[in-house]
């Protein structure tokens, strides 16, 4: 094979300058040649579909697993949302069906009420719905399709429709689009113009219309609106020029053009550029002619001097099969021909006609045309982010039939029936035998034969079990379930539920297990742990309870074998319960005074109102286990929140609790997380009035030697320091989130140090074939994220909002002006754990160590059988 190195890009070295062949260069910045990405969501999403599709009407349900919950999360708004374009691109298809449409095609007024009524046939509208909201509904479904960035899979991009712009007949047309050196035809210039101002769509710089009820650009499409000008921009956002030599009409489409007529570059583009304002002058002469702005074919933008194609010359219309252009080179479909050109920028390949029989293979292009697609695919998320109450009805609905594919992650591995399902589909292979025995033992528990489906990624785990099935997951061992009843924050959280337990028992405080703001009695002066203390203290019977249920080997330790327990389950400060206390008490008495603020600003307190019942009428028992004072499935360790602070004041129905390990880099400014098919991004970190956060200062070298000091402690110069959020993070104050547009990226990652055995362990090392080893003690670990390039993170220490880069002016998390200073910080989370301490002669470089520290972390967990992520290194 003949290698050839290639010229890098001037200002990036890792990257090309150009493609070697066709000479593409991603529009002059960024490296031209892109990983492959195996993503699972498309593929996932077909199998979904075609499992939807297959079964019988009364039996539509899958139940799909996924690992994570971020996983599980997403993945229930995307099988909706791609399932619902599917239905509504099949839909308009109907609308436009050969034969019905003329040779001019339909506008989008005429595309909507053809609509209308094929979504009136689907039963797609409630009952409830008005007129008017149908046609909002219906007309946002065609702009959606008319401005799709997924042109491939759109009825155009697989040779069904075609969009076209009218150029209208009183359009004079340039001479020189007649004269060397285009020489183009009548028809010819037509099918050009039309070509350019459909760019404009395609471009996103397009009008909607503007009758009553008519859908917004933000319903429409997930890019900013665009518009052109005859002149350069000059740093008007979302502005571009019309014909500007760096355009791509001008640097791709019209080049290629004119590469057969022997001009040199430079002329090339001074007649491409030519053209484009003549073509311009030409389209804005015949629209000055016109009175009525309805009628013009460019419409004012935002920006003075700039404008947008107008939506009502628009046309689609069924591409007959003689009509289909297919490129050579980079085969993208199109109902565009102008000399054979293909309209793909940077595209070097020549159009031609499409193989129909081949198009009828397209996957997609089969789902538009199916007559009996069903009219809908309801999905829902079902993991530890849903409330309680909301996840029991959802797990209701799907069993009676109201729900069609239910995304869940491990919260549904185990006691649960859902009475006749017939189908599971398993988006990965689980991680352990277990798993799988009880994720597909869901299906088939009645009469009918159940069905398993698991997809294997393109990941070691997934390829290694594919494999072997048969021997690696059908007839792998299942280990019995083993706990170790040493972590003392877990045994606490038992204690923790015991006390109250007796607590609530007692007939006078039984009232106080209602809901929040009975169970701590006053707002500005709460007795909840005081009350607890009180019964706690000197009650012989429920110590001697605790100290049956506590291992023996952990009374000293957690101070059974005295008084001292009473500190650790209603300590006045530190213990879980006082924060937690500490924390709704702020909330609402923040809510409080934000009530007072507006009310003298004489505006709405509704949302404030509503807001404050939230608060106080949470159940007692949600709110212990959502603070983790009590224990929750999964054992987390230390939990903090997302408070998600909805917009209308009432509860989100979503309960965003993360391991702090977890949570400093998702919810690090600008991370964010999918919940109940919505966004939802930290805007700072939570801090209770006249509360602070630990606060460390740190240093390590590139060995990961690591050291840290007291905030207050004298350190080396250069020292950076670290903030432990253990109040959790807030989002905006009533600010709603939004849906999706894709899967949203981890931004940031987290890294462990090794901080020092704990001061009471006597370590003991042996020599194991020229390995130090220092036996497992427990000792600290520093879990820190450091931000992009170690550059950590702008923190206000007054009001806890966060940011990438420092800000002259912010607002704090609740929207008002804060004048507090920022400081940088990385996040950090310090844990105790049992460390294990090898000792390596003869590693050079950290490359080297890495590779050695996660192949002995692979054998370890191999060799505990174990799941590596329960196992960490550094």
């Amino acid at each position: 094979m003949r290698v050839k190195k290639c010229a890098s890009h001037k200002d990036h070295p890792d990257q090309l300058k150009q493609c070697e062949s066709c000479g593409y260069q991603r529009g002059g910045i960024g490296d031209p040649v892109q990983e492959i990405v195996h993503g699972a969501d498309g593929p996932n999403a077909v199998i979904a579909t075609a499992l939807h599709e297959l079964l019988p009407e009364d039996r539509r349900k899958v139940l799909a697993f996924a690992d994570s919950r971020q996983e599980a999360a997403f993945f229930a708004w995307y099988a909706q949302d791609s399932y619902e374009k599917l239905r509504d691109r099949n839909l308009l298809l109907r609308a436009v069906m050969p034969g019905s449409v003329d040779d001019e095609g339909l506008s989008i007024d005429d595309l909507r009420n053809r609509l209308l009524s094929q979504w009136q046939r689907a039963g797609l509208f409630k009952e409830s719905e008005t007129g008017e909201s149908k046609r909002r509904a219906v007309m946002k479904a065609v702009l959606r399709e008319a401005l799709t960035d997924e042109r491939r899979l759109s009825l155009a991009g697989v040779g069904l429709l075609t969009w076209s712009v009218s150029v209208p007949i009183d359009v004079v047309l340039p001479d020189a689009m007649r004269q060397p050196p285009w020489n183009f035809t009548e028809d010819e210039a037509r099918r050009l113009v039309a070509y350019l101002l459909d760019e404009l769509r395609l471009r996103h710089a397009m009008n909607l219309p503007d009758e009553v009820g008519a859908p917004n650009w933000d319903d429409v499409s997930p890019w900013p609106q665009q518009a052109y000008g005859a002149g350069a921009p000059r740093g008007r956002r979302n502005v571009s020029e019309w014909g500007s030599a760096q355009s791509a009409a001008v640097k791709h489409f019209l080049r290629r053009l004119l590469a057969d007529s022997g001009l040199s570059d430079d002329k090339v583009r001074h007649a491409s550029v030519l053209l484009m304002k003549d073509v311009w002058n030409a389209l804005r002469k015949r629209d000055r002619a016109h009175r009525h702005a309805a009628d013009h074919i460019l419409t004012p933008g935002t920006v003075n001097g700039t404008f947008r194609l107008n939506s009502r010359w628009l046309r689609i219309k069924p591409v007959p099969p003689g009509e289909v252009w297919e490129c050579d080179t980079c085969t993208a479909v199109t109902g565009h021909h102008v000399r054979g050109v293909c309209p793909r920028s940077g595209c070097p390949g020549r159009l031609k006609q499409a193989d129909h029989v081949r198009l009828k293979e397209n996957h997609y292009r089969r789902l538009y045309e199916n007559a009996n697609l069903p009219p809908a695919l309801s999905a829902e998320e079902h993991t530890a982010q849903i409330d309680s109450d909301e996840a029991r009805q959802r797990q209701h609905r799907f069993k009676t039939g109201g729900m069609h594919l239910l995304s869940s992650s491990t919260t549904f591995e185990i006691g649960v029936d859902l009475g006749d399902l017939e189908v599971v589909f398993l988006r990965n292979v689980p991680p352990e035998p277990f798993n799988y025995t009880q994720r597909v033992g869901r299906a088939g528990r009645r009469d009918a034969t159940g069905l398993a489906l698991t997809y294997c990624r393109r990941n070691p785990h997934d390829l290694y079990h594919y494999e072997n099935p048969e021997k690696r997951v059908l007839a792998g061992k299942v280990h019995p379930p083993r706990l170790q009843l040493t972590n003392a924050r877990i045994i606490v959280r038992h204690m923790a539920a015991t006390a109250l337990s007796a607590f609530f028992r007692e007939p006078r405080y039984r009232a106080r297990f209602d809901n929040v703001e009975a169970f701590l009695g006053n707002w500005s002066n709460a007795h909840a742990v005081s009350d607890l203390r009180r019964f706690c203290d000197g009650n012989d019977a429920l110590r001697q309870s605790l100290r049956m249920i506590v291992p023996v080997a952990v009374h000293a330790k957690i101070g059974l074998d005295g008084d001292t327990w009473i500190d650790e389950i209603a300590g006045r400060s530190d213990s879980r319960l006082a924060q937690a206390q500490a924390d709704v008490c702020a909330d609402y008495r923040g809510m409080e005074g934000y009530r007072e603020l507006l009310f003298a600003q004489r505006k709405g307190t509704n949302r404030v109102e509503a807001r404050m019942r939230t608060i106080a009428g949470e159940p007692t028992l949600n709110f212990l286990s959502r603070k983790a004072v009590i224990p929750k499935y999964g054992f987390p360790v230390d939990v903090v929140e997302l408070d998600t602070r909805p917009q209308d004041g009432n509860s989100a129905g979503v309960s965003l609790q993360r391991d702090l390990s977890q949570a400093i880099a998702e919810y690090a400014p600008g991370g964010k997380v999918v919940a109940n098919k919505l966004e939802w991004e930290s805007c700072g970190i939570k801090k209770p009035p006249d509360k602070g956060w630990p606060v460390r200062k740190y240093q390590y070298d590139d060995a990961r030697t690591f050291r840290q000091w007291g905030e207050g402690d004298p350190a080396p110069p250069g020292v950076r320091q670290y903030l432990s959020p253990i109040f959790g993070f807030v989002t905006p104050l009533f600010t709603k989130p939004k849906e999706p547009r894709g899967r949203s990226r981890r931004l940031y990652t987290t890294r462990p140090f090794f901080g020092g055995f704990d001061d009471s362990a006597r370590p003991e090392t042996r020599d194991i074939h020229g390995v130090q080893v220092t036996k497992a003690l427990p000792g600290t670990l520093v879990i820190l994220c450091e931000g992009r390039n170690r550059e950590g993170f702008y923190i206000c220490r007054s009001c806890g909002a966060h940011m990438t880069q420092p800000a002259r002016e912010h607002n704090s998390p609740s929207g008002t002006a804060c004048r507090g200073t920022l400081s940088r910080f990385s996040l950090g989370h310090e844990l105790v754990t049992d460390v294990v301490r090898l000792q390596f002669q003869g590693l050079f470089g950290e490359w080297e160590a890495y590779s050695v520290a996660y192949a002995v972390l692979l054998g370890a967990a191999y060799s505990l059988d174990v799941p590596d992520t329960d196992l960490n290194v550094t």
